[in-house]
């Protein structure tokens, strides 16, 4: 169940609810909203006209170049975790691409979403697939968000932290999805660790904030009752964002698979050794 601090609507459709957040919605609204018509699952992120089909495949074969997606995939699959707890987090769901992909699988998915169009993209992507029984879509900054605890097998957090200004920020929103994660239950976690120098014009729109060398995210995922089961700095070059298109660059992100340790059905059910998987 998802519950907010603050009325989601009343805090988001402010004039500028803290400076930032307000920044960040307007440079999300009106790129989501121009891929909107005239197909409405038709996706700003990394757009392949034609392949929407493919890039809801949940085999990881079909994610050669994508490292997260394609270990979890092979997680899901080989310890069957959807049987198992079908409830999956997705902090920051864009455009509802991960969260279709899941809940195809079997999962029961609830995304916090910054943006309208983002929410409204991702309701008609579960509608177009027939799962919109299994897609809850929220607006809510990740900062805002309450949770049950224990609850979640799956937490997806990518590029959320980005746009989130201070260290004492970052760490509130981990720990509270760390909170909400059943004992054997993932987190799928990336985050931009090096500041691009010079920042490209592409990029200076809105700000962002690395977590340099990824001590913050690290530091995190260090602590007692969690493990870190993957972790790896990957440096390659951005084709999110079509505007960056004739600015060729690099990003270098942290990215990494953790689990909460503890007893409970997850991890008496085959999850309490996924470092064979993984290393596949």
């Amino acid at each position: 169940m998802l519950t907010f601090l603050t009325p989601p609507h009343e805090l988001l459709d402010a004039a500028s609810p803290d400076g930032h957040t307000g920044a960040v919605l307007a440079y999300f609204e009106p790129r989501y909203e121009a891929d909107a018509a005239p197909d409405e699952t038709q996706p700003y992120w990394r757009p392949r006209p034609g392949e929407l089909d493919q890039r809801l495949s949940a085999d990881p074969r079909d994610y050669p170049t994508t490292i997260l997606t394609s270990k979890i995939l092979k997680i899901i699959h080989e310890t069957n975790l959807f049987q198992l707890n079908p409830r999956v987090l997705e902090i920051g769901g864009a455009e509802g691409l991960e969260a279709v992909r899941f809940a195809l699988m079997g999962a029961q998915v609830d995304v916090c979403e910054l943006t309208k169009n983002g929410v409204r993209k991702t309701e008609a992507l579960a509608e177009k697939y027939g799962v919109s029984d299994k897609v809850r879509a929220r607006r809510c900054p990740a900062q805002e968000l309450q949770l049950e605890d224990g609850v979640y097998g799956l937490v997806l957090n990518r590029g959320v932290l980005d746009y989130v200004k201070t260290a004492r920020n970052k760490r509130e929103i981990i720990r509270r999805t760390q909170l909400a994660t059943a004992p054997g239950g993932l987190h799928v976690f990336a985050a931009w660790s090096e500041d691009t120098q010079p920042v490209v014009p592409c990029h200076s729109e809105v700000e962002m904030y690395p977590d340099y060398q990824g001590a913050i995210s690290l530091a995190e995922y260090r602590r007692p009752g969690w493990q870190i089961l993957f972790s790896t700095f990957e440096e390659k070059p951005d084709h999110s964002h079509r505007e960056c298109a004739d600015q060729p660059h690099t990003h270098t992100h942290l990215k990494l698979i953790a689990q909460r340790l503890g007893s409970g059905a997850l991890m008496d059910s085959g999850m309490s050794n996924l470092q064979a998987i993984i290393a596949a």
